[in-house]
């Protein structure tokens, strides 16, 4: 690595602690504090972001901070306890909304992404990219939900499921649990994620009357290209008591 590198690097560590610092000194929520964070992404230009029920209960108040920085709030416009989904209204506008497959089909092995905000022993304050594959074992009880091969942390709860192309299949909503799984059954079950399947988001946003954007053609990208797409449309979504 030669030392420009090196100092863009430098660089980019410390506009990430400035901004941290900033958000403690100057809360978007006075006389609150930030006890949570989950992800979501926009589903629209206007603004509607879609995230996980979970994320946003019991909150006195929502914000959301898009890839491309700021914080705005934001109000529940609709939630569906059993979808674990919600829907949020924002101020914020941008030109590229998530695209969704426009097939339902998903299929076992294929290759995802998924983007959003993992706590990585302390929360972050940029979109990380996590890549793996939909598990070949398709047989889940629920057959809302569909499980991957991956790696998925407290915070990436909300986030999109991208496919190779970077459209959306999925929403991330949990994480297998190793131990208990191990207890109940004694399998050692590790890295398994669970994403709402794309008949539940879109019966979801369809109840409120709320459109989507299909995605047409598309190129394959690798996993760097979907999470520069996805930078057009995630966002943390914060949750103030």
């Amino acid at each position: 690595m030669d030392s420009s590198a090196a100092e863009r690097i430098r660089e980019a560590r410390r506009r990430r602690i400035r901004r941290v610092l900033e958000r403690e000194r100057h809360p978007v929520v006075p006389g609150r504090r930030l006890a949570s964070t989950g992800s979501g992404f926009f589903v629209s230009s206007d603004g509607a972001l879609l995230t996980n029920r979970h994320v946003v209960t019991g909150c006195a108040a929502l914000t959301v901070r898009p890839a491309s920085g700021g914080e705005v709030r934001a109000t529940v416009v609709g939630a569906d306890r059993s979808a674990d989904l919600a829907l949020l209204a924002t101020p914020h506008r941008t030109r590229s909304p998530a695209r969704f497959r426009p097939g339902l089909e998903i299929r076992p092995n294929e290759a995802v992404t998924v983007v959003g905000y993992p706590e990585l022993g302390k929360v972050v304050i940029e979109p990380q990219a996590v890549s793996g594959r939909v598990h070949p074992d398709t047989r889940v009880r629920d057959a809302r939900v569909f499980a991957m091969k991956i790696f998925i942390r407290r915070g990436s709860s909300g986030g999109p499921v991208l496919d190779s192309r970077g459209q959306v299949i999925g929403v991330v909503f949990a994480k297998i649990d190793t131990p208990r799984v191990y207890a109940v059954t004694g399998r050692l079950i590790k890295d398994v994620g669970l994403a709402l399947r794309l008949s539940v988001v879109r019966r979801f946003l369809g109840a409120l009357g709320h459109s989507f954007r299909v995605a047409g053609d598309a190129p394959e990208l690798s996993p760097t290209g979907r999470l520069a797409l996805a930078t057009g449309f995630v966002a943390q979504v914060g949750c103030w008591r």
